[in-house]
């Protein structure tokens, strides 16, 4: 790995996002985990426009790469591009090696822009193929209190809490990772009115 790569993970994990960005400019342009991890930073830092800008560079380079469609797929949904993110969410779901980080993910792009059976169904595999991951569970409940199903969204909320305890607590939210998993949480806190770790919410 690159040490500007390296660096800019350590920094996105601290939440140094715009510091990150600036490792990642280092990068030759046919870096696709460089792209794709500029991608993930400029959502983070709220740059939706920059990160579809860095995820489409991403994908231009290698069309199949799993993480770059993600991005891509995440940065047209935070736009708004309805059609757009949710062909690119097929695509992921479609891919051969779609893991249960990726049909998360998936579920996340079409919970925001056509949630409905396919959303549900994405977010059930994600949960099954990653049992253990906090996100997956989160995903499900938001997905599942949008289509009214608000006893497996109370349910995936406590799967998700007993996972990792500190999940909605806001200093714990620091990183790419934590972050998401903090936005979740305390919106699916919310719709179910069930109490958050620390209290938020």
């Amino acid at each position: 790995m690159a040490d500007y790569l390296r660096q800019a993970e350590l920094l996105a994990d601290l939440g140094h996002y715009q510091e990150a960005a600036a490792e990642l400019a280092l990068a030759t342009p046919d870096d696709v985990a460089a792209a794709t991890l500029l991608a993930r930073v400029r959502l983070a830092a709220g740059e939706p426009r920059l990160a579809l800008a860095a995820a489409d560079a991403a994908v231009a380079v290698a069309a199949d790469d799993l993480g770059a469609m993600i991005a891509r797929g995440l940065a047209l949904a935070e736009l708004g591009l309805v059609d757009e993110a949710a062909a690119e969410a097929e695509r992921i779901l479609a891919h051969p090696a779609a893991d249960g980080y990726a049909r998360t993910s998936a579920a996340v792009v079409l919970a925001a822009v056509r949630n409905g059976q396919m959303a549900l169904d994405a977010a059930w595999e994600g949960v099954r193929l990653a049992p253990d991951y906090p996100l997956a569970h989160l995903v499900l409940g938001v997905v599942a209190a949008d289509l009214g199903l608000m006893d497996l969204a109370r349910r995936a909320y406590r799967e998700a809490l007993a996972l990792d305890p500190r999940l909605a607590e806001p200093q714990s939210a620091v990183g790419l990772a934590r972050e998401e998993q903090f936005r979740y949480a305390v919106a699916l806190a919310r719709v179910t009115g069930e109490a958050p770790a620390g209290g938020t919410g």
